[in-house]
């Protein structure tokens, strides 16, 4: 059995009818082997991880306030729509009556949302992991939110984009090997 919140990914993708099916048919046109990846997630190293907490654990370069009016503002709460009266009514990814981070994205590029220094182990492989929605029923096709994780100032993988879909709930996440570094 395979958690459906499990991370994983296929490999080569080029003849698989969907690489983010568990059961995708493959067409290669030669002999093919394909490769199945599943992250162990293991223990999740983040105190309040899921935001139960409320505002606290982490930093942000935005700033927080129970009212969003502008961009460049977050909240943790249960809701969008008591964030800010112009979203839709969403709520977290996990129970459906949790909080969660709600993030008007700021006019800044490169402005860190979540920021948090953890201690790791040296050579070991980490996972960063994050579940994202948008949340503006009036569409973003012309401007959705763009991010990317950085571990100790250096940019991991390729930047992410959301759907201009509101309330599609999507995972995006990115592994890093720590290397010689213990922060």
């Amino acid at each position: 059995l395979i958690d459906t919140n499990a991370i994983f990914w296929w490999s080569p993708t080029a003849t698989l009818s969907d690489s983010t099916s568990l059961n995708p048919i493959a067409s290669p046109l030669v002999s093919t082997e394909y490769f199945f990846n599943l992250l162990n997630p293991g223990c999740n190293i983040i105190n309040n991880a899921d935001f139960e907490s409320g505002n606290v654990g982490f930093t942000s370069q935005y700033i927080y306030t129970p009212l969003n009016v502008a961009g460049g503002e977050y909240f943790v709460g249960p809701n969008s729509l008591a964030w800010n009266p112009w979203l839709g009514s969403f709520s977290d990814h996990t129970t459906g009556s949790g909080n969660m981070l709600l993030v008007n994205g700021s006019p800044v590029p490169n402005t860190s949302v979540w920021c948090k220094t953890l201690t790791v182990t040296p050579n070991t492989d980490y996972v960063f992991s994050a579940w994202i929605q948008n949340i503006n029923i009036w569409g973003v096709a012309s401007n959705p939110a763009i991010l990317q994780f950085s571990v100790n100032g250096n940019l991991l993988g390729n930047a992410f984009t959301t759907t201009v879909n509101a309330g599609i709930w999507q995972q995006f996440y990115q592994t890093w090997n720590s290397g010689a570094n213990t922060t």
